[in-house]
């Protein structure tokens, strides 16, 4: 009889592939197997679900605010400095409803990559909210692959630029 040794971990996958019919890769569920779209989407609901909790340890700062009643606050231990771009989570909190295609919403948190020499931005992700300062209901949320757009001068958007590239 010929000596083996399987590890524990290596034991449980080959049940998982004879339980659920799954070819020799090796993988675990989510795998090359498994059609594209359908590895989209569990991502994609994965990272939603993962954006709408927002990190635990946010701890949102207010920048100020615009007369049309928008406030924005920022995570300040999101800020992720490259070069002379900088990542960070915002928070939009809204004094009246928006409308979106999910449904109404009172806040948005984004992620957002500020470009400190061309005072432009691009949004990464988004998920909005039911209520105000990111609670409620998820509404809406994509990741995106966003275009750089400029930042309009005297604007909220105006407000997290500096706000940011005072930190590169």
């Amino acid at each position: 009889m010929e000596n083996l040794t399987i590890k524990p971990h290596t034991r449980a996958r080959r049940a998982l592939r004879q339980s659920t019919g799954a070819g020799t890769s090796g993988a675990w569920p989510v795998s090359d197997e498994w059609p594209k779209a359908l590895r989209f989407t569990v991502s994609l609901v994965l990272s939603i679900v993962c954006l709408a909790a927002g990190p635990a340890y946010a701890e949102w700062v207010a920048l100020g605010g615009s007369d049309a009643g928008t406030t924005a606050y920022v995570d300040t231990g999101s800020l992720q400095p490259n070069g002379i771009h900088i990542k960070m989570w915002v928070l939009y909190d809204f004094k009246t409803m928006r409308a979106a295609t999910g449904g109404s919403f009172f806040s948005s948190k984004a992620q957002i990559e500020y470009d400190c020499t061309e005072a432009r931005q691009r949004t990464h992700a988004y998920t909005r909210f039911s209520g105000h300062m990111g609670s409620g209901k998820v509404v809406d949320g994509e990741l995106v692959e966003g275009r750089w757009m400029p930042i309009a001068p005297k604007s909220v958007g105006q407000l997290v630029w500096t706000f940011a590239c005072s930190k590169e």
